[in-house]
């Protein structure tokens, strides 16, 4: 892991990595389909989280960086809004050090903010289709 996302889990006071973290943190920057399933507070979101800020980095040291309004370079997508705004509070706690923009969007919210947070160069959308 990269100095900027190794800084974020420092503030987060975590030095250890948890069981599906260990499973699923090379799986992911290996670029390979993973399905993680384990228990609340199991630190599944940043099992996936991670390795996704360190492949956006590791582009932009490639390609330059190429963020666009309206153009994400990431999509995660939540079955429910409780859960999407949880990703995207792990997101938003990544994201200083780490140094990349997200944003939330989902259906059944106010329209208006989430056209202006899309209008704006983002890395990331975390997103939910549902109303609950």
């Amino acid at each position: 892991m990269s100095d900027e996302v190794l800084a974020a889990l420092g503030e987060m006071g975590i030095t250890v990595p948890t069981e599906i973290q260990s499973l699923g943190i090379p799986a992911v920057l290996d670029e390979k389909s993973v399905v993680l399933g384990s228990h609340t507070g199991s630190g599944k979101t940043l099992a996936y989280l991670l390795p996704l800020v360190q492949l956006l980095r590791q582009d932009e040291a490639l390609n330059g960086m190429v963020m666009k309004p309206r153009h994400p370079r990431a999509v995660v997508l939540c079955p429910t809004r409780e859960l999407c705004e949880q990703v995207f509070g792990v997101a938003k706690s990544i994201s200083h050090h780490a140094r990349f923009r997200s944003t939330m969007v989902s259906g059944g919210g106010r329209l208006r903010p989430q056209e202006d947070a899309l209008n704006s160069p983002i890395d990331m959308v975390v997103g939910t289709p549902g109303v609950g």
